[in-house]
């Protein structure tokens, strides 16, 4: 096949058929005609005619052929796909319609034709030179006609005049032209005020109420720094929620009146799940209560309507009106408890306060431990000042301060308040009231200081000593 060779024609109507849109027969001689049906059928594809000779002779019979397009005579890229044919030839004439889609948009091209016996699996043999692609004399003539030499012009048009209603608008100075609904219209370039649009360098004679950013449709708004969320406003028909910070923040479905400040990071989300809580930031903080409060620090939690944690670590306000002010894991388990900071104490009964240290435990209603550590106060109005391992087991029985006579045995020799109003100054060791379960024996039974002490008959006191 080394001999075999082509002689092309009809290239020249592929341009044309890019105007007119539709496929073409190209022209094979005098008196030829172009079919008039394909004229009017749109589509990419096109009639080629060629020419081929095999040694000296017209080539006769089957033959594989191969068409491929190239943007340059001799290297470039290739265009679209390669068509494969398997066409008769006849003393050397063949024709084939080629369809290479739509990739015909005015650059030159080159056909580069490859030949082989029909049914062979021998490689394709290319031909050379490839052929360009060129327009024919209408093509060219379409390229620059009036709108006056084609069909199917809109009315205006005809004339060659550009006369569009935009063009005839005449805005003034300072207007901008604007789709009302029915027509065009000149209306004023309103950039910077009014209702027209927000600048970037801020809006002046707006009304409020009725100049507003944001929707008016059923979804949320964000505000995006970098491309993550840092803003969230969710409708609600009770009030809208507030979701600042991380991305990740969330009051949960059918919420309303949540606010989250901001805070959170991935793993430690801040979350509210009952209507108008609030965590004001830090990480991993929940709100779980209705109206509860958190605000800030990290994993803490109020989880009873009303209550409030206000930082710290790891908090958990889980009555109705507890509080927590802050420090490390502390809980207030019963209405109205306060624990003012600290870590690690408890307020347990209704009304009961821990003023700060660490491990306190207050148990009844409206006992108090004002600090110190691993105080007590068990009993109802009890009452710890501080110290350490001190514990209030009355009634009204209050220890000032003071802490174990043997640091090595606290549990057994802390001072203690067995019965009502029974008081301890301080010290260590001393014990007011009598250890036997009557809570009248030893009632307002008083020690002073001092180490070791015992008061535990009705009214007893002793002032210090050992």
């Amino acid at each position: 096949m080394s001999k075999v060779r082509s002689v092309v024609s009809g290239v020249a109507v592929v341009a044309l058929l890019l105007v007119l849109g539709g496929s073409l027969v190209a022209l094979a001689g005098p008196g030829s005609q172009v079919d008039p049906v394909s004229l009017a059928s749109p589509g990419t594809g096109f009639t080629y005619q060629g020419y081929l000779t095999e040694g000296q002779n017209p080539a006769n019979g089957p033959f594989d052929l191969s068409f491929a397009l190239y943007d340059d005579l001799e290297a470039g890229n290739q265009v679209g796909t390669t068509l494969f044919s398997t066409v008769t030839i006849t003393d050397g004439l063949f024709s084939l319609e080629l369809d290479f889609g739509s990739v015909f948009d005015g650059k030159a091209l080159w056909l580069e034709i490859g030949v082989r016996p029909a049914g062979e699996s021998e490689p394709y043999t290319t031909l050379l030179p490839r052929q360009r692609l060129t327009p024919a004399p209408f093509a060219i003539y379409a390229s620059t006609s009036s709108w006056a030499g084609l069909a199917g012009v809109p009315n205006g048009f005809s004339d060659d005049i550009d006369d569009d209603t935009l063009s005839s608008l005449g805005c003034n100075i300072g207007q901008i032209a604007e789709w009302n609904g029915t027509i065009w219209t000149c209306g004023e370039d309103n950039v910077g005020t009014g209702a027209a649009g927000w600048s970037l360098t801020g809006n002046s004679d707006t009304t409020a109420g009725t100049n507003f950013l944001g929707t008016s449709d059923d979804e949320p708004l964000e505000f995006r720094v970098n491309g993550s969320r840092a803003l969230r406003l969710e409708p609600n028909e009770t009030s809208p929620n507030v979701l600042g910070g991380y991305g990740g923040n969330s009051a949960a479905t059918s919420v309303g009146g949540a606010t989250i400040g901001g805070g959170g990071r991935d793993m430690a989300v801040n979350q509210v799940t009952v209507d108008f809580g609030t965590i004001g930031g830090g990480a991993g903080n929940l709100s779980s209560g209705y109206a509860t409060t958190v605000g800030g620090g990290e994993d803490n939690g109020a989880s009873d309507s009303y209550s409030i944690v206000g930082g710290g670590l790891s908090n958990t306000a889980s009555a109705t009106y507890a509080a927590i002010g802050g420090g490390r894991n502390n809980t207030a388990t019963a209405t109205q408890a306060t624990i003012a900071g600290g870590g690690f104490n408890e307020a347990n009964a209704a009304f009961a306060t821990v003023g700060g240290g660490a491990s306190n435990i207050v148990s009844d209603t409206y006992a108090t431990v004002s600090g110190g550590e691993e105080n007590e106060a068990t009993g109802a109005y009890a009452s710890v000042g501080g110290g350490r391992y001190n514990d209030v087991m009355a009634a009204y029985g209050t220890i000032a301060g003071g802490g174990p006579e043997d640091p090595g045995n606290p549990t057994t020799s802390n001072n203690r308040v067995y019965d009502e109003y029974g008081t301890v100054g301080g010290g260590g060791g001393n014990v007011a009231g009598a250890n036997d379960g009557d809570t009248d024996e030893g009632s307002y039974a008083t020690v002073g200081g001092g180490e070791a002490n015992a008061a535990s008959a009705l009214y007893t006191t002793i002032g210090g000593g050992s």
